[in-house]
């Protein structure tokens, strides 16, 4: 549960469907390994994302993508 005062404003919410993380990846033609590679995580952590036992963080995920679109390390 997150209280939040009264100067707090809520962040919306990012969430991803376990299908459209499946469809992607089958789009891409990559295998649960390779789509984890991809996105610098662990292939346990990924399979939990697509199998819905886990949700991914979001900061972690566009980090990734921009490294892959800036072509280098992004902190």
């Amino acid at each position: 549960m997150t209280v939040l005062t009264e100067s707090e404003t809520p962040r919306p919410v990012i969430t991803v469907d376990k299908p459209e993380l499946k469809a992607a990846r089958k789009r891409l033609n990559l295998t649960q390994r390779e789509m984890a590679e991809k996105l610098g995580t662990p292939l346990r952590t990924y399979q939990g994302w697509e199998a819905g036992r886990r949700a991914p963080g979001i900061v972690p995920v566009c980090m990734k993508l921009l490294e892959k679109i800036e072509g280098k390390n992004v902190k």
